[in-house]
């Protein structure tokens, strides 16, 4: 593809030059900014795709980047390669290779989690994010090689969900470019049905991330009433993979003054994120069952907070020691849970918490 091969073979010369040329000019400098988003732009096209994108090529702002980039973005998720996921062809800082990458905004990330541990957590992210479409069997899935000596290039390497490989002396045809162009619009369209805007969110599904996110996200909030809570959603989880939101359980332990909501009273230890006593998110309807139900059952109606041991014990524990429980648990929300439109019955809860009922 000759649009890649011009970037290739002349963009080192740029690198050499004493100033950054506002206006593209060179050949490598129009590829970037114009005919390469072009063809993107024509691919895109080429499907009534239901989300608004846009298309821009970068060689730098104000100086020249080692490794410039041309980028998709669904604009429903984001217009910055600063954050948010997003297609992005790269560069190789040596000019030998390019990626067409689906990948992730750092900038997003540091602000989070801070620089030395963005990385580990983007790489986290990547890997968990395979699991919402299939791979195409010629990606890359996880690191990718940009030669990249600067940390933002290295953070592209970390960030890398799949990506299709071009050596310079083994570039696509247009062709074949765009069949790739498609496949990973495919993915990156997959990939925001099923977990919307933040990509960060989808290592929650691990109970000890979930956990920490949501001890995290908890420090920074006030309690809130339950007129504020949304409007009910349809519920939009995978089979084998729920997503559950660290924001809404950090709301819930925050309403529920991080106390245990069986008994507040129960003796816990101070969360290091908090400073308050440490308790756990626990969905009282359990994802586990969300076939059943139409609407989300990731709500602040469906949201207990409990000390670990009375979380192990409705996860563990026998039937005629958490009856009373959950019973009581029904009685409270029973009109919060029909507002969210997850009405559930005490048979129901027999049922999801594996119990006889003939018990």
């Amino acid at each position: 593809m000759k649009e890649l091969k011009d970037v290739l073979d002349n963009y080192q010369d740029l690198l050499a030059s004493t100033k950054l040329s506002k206006k593209p000019t060179r050949i490598e400098q129009i590829a970037i900014k114009h005919t390469i988003p072009k063809i993107l732009n024509a691919t895109i096209q080429k499907e009534n795709r239901k989300n608004p994108f846009r298309v821009k090529g970068s060689y730098g702002e104000g100086k020249l980047a080692r490794i410039p980039w041309v980028a998709i973005f669904n604009q429903s998720i984001t217009e910055s390669a600063r954050k948010g996921y997003y297609i992005v062809l790269l560069f190789s800082q040596d000019m030998q290779s390019c990626y067409l990458s689906l990948n992730q905004g750092v900038t997003s990330y540091v602000e989070t989690y801070g620089q030395a541990n963005a990385l580990q957590r983007m790489q986290k992210v990547a890997k968990q994010a395979l699991n919402y479409f299939t791979p195409h069997a010629e990606t890359i899935k996880g690191n990718i090689n940009l030669k990249a000596e600067g940390d933002l290039g290295q953070c592209y390497e970390k960030g890398n969900i799949e990506a299709f490989y071009y050596e310079k002396s083994n570039l696509p045809t247009q062709k074949q470019f765009e069949q790739h162009v498609e496949i990973l619009l495919g993915h990156y369209e997959q990939l925001f049905n099923h977990v919307g805007k933040n990509i960060q969110d989808i290592i929650a599904n691990n109970e000890d991330n979930y956990q920490l996110l949501t001890q995290q996200k908890a420090a920074k909030l006030m309690p809130q009433n339950n007129s504020m809570v949304k409007e009910p959603k349809e519920s939009t989880y995978m089979v084998n993979s729920p997503v559950r939101d660290p924001n809404i359980a950090a709301q819930a332990l925050c309403n529920a003054d991080f106390k245990c909501q069986i008994d507040p009273n129960h003796q816990t230890f101070l969360s290091n994120a908090t400073k308050k006593p440490y308790v756990e998110a626990h969905h009282f309807i359990p994802l586990s069952q969300r076939n059943k139900f139409k609407f989300s059952l990731d709500v602040l109606s469906n949201i207990i907070v409990l000390c670990p041991k009375c979380h192990r014990l409705l996860h563990y524990g026998t039937w005629k020691d958490k009856k009373t429980h959950l019973e009581n648990f029904l009685h409270q929300r029973e009109t919060l849970l029909a507002k969210d439109l997850i009405p559930v019955t005490l048979k129901q809860l027999k049922e999801f918490y594996k119990h006889d009922l003939t018990e």
